[in-house]
């Protein structure tokens, strides 16, 4: 109950949010929205997670976190069109990290394309995910 009230709170704050006064209260306000969104969905949640990441990507477009997070939420409701589209956004954001090619090589994993989803978790293996290391190494492709 109390997670709840804890939750409207911080619901209506961003509502009549006011402009920062510098990026690093902008990061720490979408990442703050983000995890509020991580924790609706580790709850099951799906709705409101989505809507906390919407969020979060209102307050700071370039949040990769935030676009991975509403990603997983599409592809878990298998519009995966939508999360390829955020998943690719985010990759475009930050080439460097691995979570938005590990993310698309699950999506085509569960379109069935494994030749696509050996291509993304080539990509994330190189930047060091050992989730995608482990699979293409257990299943022969590295």
């Amino acid at each position: 109950m109390i997670e709840m009230w804890i939750l409207n709170i911080c619901h209506k704050n961003i509502k009549t949010m006011k402009p920062f006064e510098n990026k690093y209260e902008q990061a720490a306000e979408t990442d703050r929205i983000n995890n509020l969104g991580v924790a609706e969905y580790q709850n099951r949640n799906i709705e409101m997670a989505m809507s906390y990441f919407k969020q979060a990507l209102n307050v700071m477009p370039q949040n990769d976190d935030a676009l991975i997070n509403l990603g997983i939420c599409y592809c878990e409701m298998k519009k995966y069109d939508e999360a390829i589209k955020l998943y690719q956004k985010a990759i475009q954001i930050h080439p460097d990290r691995d979570a938005g090619y590990k993310e698309m090589g699950i999506i085509f994993y569960q379109k069935s394309d494994m030749p696509n989803a050996i291509k993304w978790w080539k990509e994330a293996a190189k930047r060091g995910n050992e989730t995608a290391i482990d699979w293409l190494k257990t299943n022969g492709y590295i």
